[in-house]
């Protein structure tokens, strides 16, 4: 009798959580179209997406199946994720995007032939994404503009339920729900997976390999070898980026494999796990010869990564943070290598000693230290002045910090600007207090130390990449999120239930669930108005993202392209815009315009180019946009005696300099 109460309330359970998920995804659904103009609504429709989840996830009475759960998650991430392409229609992002789309249009001829004289040198490998969705076009009858704007999301959708699958196998299954639930409503993680480019797929990829090699074992061996081979050689001709996190991940994962086997002296421990160190090789040498079959030889794939290292290092030498950059990276490296050493001082110390776990960590601590004070007394280092250094450093560090905390509260809140310092104890006090679960925890089960071992190194890249910014700072945090969200997922689910007094149990649950809600809704308010919706009361006034016009479909460019189609050919045109769209980049490829840096334009400039074309965004949706002041002005080029407007819309204007029209 009471099984068949419980499958009962189950079904009901279910049934109205999926009722309220539901009704909670039309009003965001609404929001965003225009459709209601509710205060709160917004915050509304976001905690009716979220409680279901959180109460299962919270509630160890609620008994659901994975699909389910599964369901409640995934429902309203598909409403998020596609919240782009159902705003504009088209695809949409930074410059990337447009760029890879007129790659791909100029990539393959009329007998669907590569044409390698038009492949990008500096792209590495960007020709797998291409022929990849060359082939998905062929099969669906679809253009690349509409793959381009609905194949991302998707692999987004994809991507958190292999963050649920890695978390669900290091864990249990409720951790790993909500570790995807973090990762999924992640603002970088879902504006990164909107654009056509290499990286969702790589980063994908990725995660589906990390959760196969947990997955191994003596009875999946023969098939996961296979899977995994595949999803190697997928990921090697996807994305060089992604490529480069894995093997950031990989090397992280061999060290702790051969650092684990001299703490246990296992052989047949090593044996099983040498699938990973073989995994890593076979890696190592699919990407080198891919690479030096894309780049045209060494020569060249040589000049590409000296190019990479040295942009990257001028950014680091710059004179604003060149010296706080610098400093950080040889902190990081000198803190990586010193934990390395530490790790080894410690399985050293408890092998001669076979002191307890704590002892010997003590003694290891103990000895660290003493060899960092002889290392200053030596050197003739004062030890205040080495405190004194450090206080500045880290001063200069939160100084940073402040600077980025400040700019959301100036583009979006004050809401979003000081939830960003709760944002960030959550992305690092569980980390830490993971650590130190995952290696008292590690004769249980070494998984999740293997697993922590390998994305900290990404983490490492991704705190130095922070600084000095080769790449877009939320690249690299979109892959190492993975174990950020686990950390947070394991520390927020796991804490209230070490409390034996059922009321502070409560207590700590429900301040878990409003710390999520709090990360969640801060990531969805960081979203322009014009893709999300109204954001009152904690946003009335638009803030300068919503004026940055990278998520509109900008019909007046498009406008502008089509007349562009019908201008005499082979001149130069001035792009005084914002990004440069794909049919933009078609119409100049077509007629043989070559497309030049239009921002500040002067008459200087134009001089040396007679015949030459200006094309000026001077408004957005008959608006002015931030940052309009960079480009020229309208009276000074309609006052210039030797240009003249030939074509106007509600947003361009398109002149000739060098023709006087009567």
């Amino acid at each position: 009798m009471r099984m068949k109460q419980l499958i009962k309330f189950s079904s009901n359970y279910y049934s109205v959580s999926l009722l309220l998920t539901l009704l909670g995804t039309l009003l965001f659904l609404a929001n965003a179209r225009g459709l209601s103009w509710v205060p709160w609504q917004l915050l509304f429709s976001i905690l009716l997406m979220t409680a279901p989840t959180l109460f299962y996830i919270f509630c160890e009475k609620c008994s659901l199946s994975r699909g389910q759960s599964l369901a409640l998650l995934l429902i309203p991430l598909f409403a998020l994720q596609y919240i782009y392409y159902l705003q504009a229609g088209v695809p949409v992002g930074f410059t990337d995007p447009h760029r890879h789309i007129f790659a791909y249009w100029t990539l393959f001829d009329d007998a669907d032939k590569i044409i390698f004289d038009n492949v990008q040198q500096i792209s590495l490998n960007f020709v797998g994404l291409y022929v990849l969705f060359r082939l998905i076009s062929l099969a669906c009858s679809l253009d690349i503009v509409t793959l381009a704007a609905v194949i991302p999301p998707f692999l987004n959708i994809l991507i958190i339920i292999a963050v649920y699958l890695v978390v669900n196998r290091l864990h249990e299954h409720r951790t790993g729900l909500l570790a995807a639930m973090l990762y999924g409503w992640e603002n970088m993680v879902h504006v990164l997976g909107q654009e056509f480019r290499t990286q969702t797929m790589g980063v994908l990829i990725l995660f589906f390999i990390t959760a196969l090699l947990l997955i191994l074992n003596r009875k999946t061996a023969r098939s996961g070898v296979f899977a995994v081979a595949i999803l190697l050689a997928g990921l090697v001709t996807t994305s060089f980026v992604a490529n480069f996190y894995a093997l950031l991940v990989f090397t992280g994962a061999a060290c702790a494999v051969f650092i684990w086997f001299l703490y246990k002296r296992d052989g047949d421990w090593l044996v099983l796990n040498s699938l990973s160190i073989v995994f890593y090789l076979a890696f190592i040498v699919f990407l080198a010869f891919y690479l030096l079959f894309v780049s045209g030889g060494l020569p060249y794939l040589v000049a590409q990564f000296s190019r990479i290292l040295y942009n990257a290092a001028g950014q680091a030498l710059s004179p604003e943070f060149g010296t706080i950059i610098t400093k950080s990276i040889l902190l990081v490296v000198l803190g990586f290598a010193a934990l390395i050493g530490f790790a080894l001082l410690y399985i050293l110390i408890k092998k001669i000693t076979k002191w307890r776990p704590a002892g010997s960590f003590c003694l290891a601590s103990g000895l660290v230290i003493l060899l960092s004070l002889g290392f200053l007394f030596y050197t003739g280092q004062p030890l205040a002045g080495v405190l004194a250094k450090l206080h500045h450093y880290l001063g200069g560090m939160l100084t940073l910090a402040q600077a980025q905390a400040n700019r959301y509260v100036e583009v979006y809140s004050y809401f979003v600007g000081m939830s960003t310092y709760l944002i960030w104890a959550l992305l690092s006090v569980p980390y830490i207090c993971y650590i130190f679960v995952v290696i008292k925890n590690k004769e249980k089960n070494v998984k999740p130390l293997l697993f922590l071992a390998a994305y900290t190194v990404l983490l490492a890249f991704c705190l130095i990449n922070r600084l000095s910014s080769p790449l877009n700072p939320g690249r690299p945090y979109v892959a190492v999120l993975i174990l950020l969200a686990a950390a947070m997922a394991y520390f927020l689910y796991k804490i209230p239930n070490l409390l034996r007094i059922r009321s502070l149990r409560v207590i700590m649950k429900t301040t878990a669930v409003l710390l999520i809600f709090c990360f969640i809704s801060t990531n969805v308010l960081k979203k322009p108005d014009y893709i999300i919706g109204n954001k009152t009361p904690f946003q009335s006034v638009p803030g300068e993202e919503d004026m940055i016009p990278y998520w509109y479909k900008d019909e007046g460019q498009y406008l502008a392209s089509e007349f562009l189609a019908v201008v005499p050919a082979d001149r130069n045109i001035f792009a005084c815009m914002v990004m440069q769209r794909y049919p933009f980049l078609i119409s100049t490829y077509e007629n043989g315009l070559t497309p030049l840096n239009g921002i500040r334009v002067q008459r200087d400039d134009l001089k040396n180019h007679k015949g030459s074309l200006v094309l000026l965004e001077d408004k957005i949706n008959g608006e002015t946009f931030y940052n309009r002041e960079n480009f020229p002005k309208i009276e000074e080029l309609d006052q210039e005696a030797q240009i003249a407007k030939i074509y106007s819309n509600d947003d361009y204007l398109l002149y000739v300099y060098g023709v006087r029209l009567e």
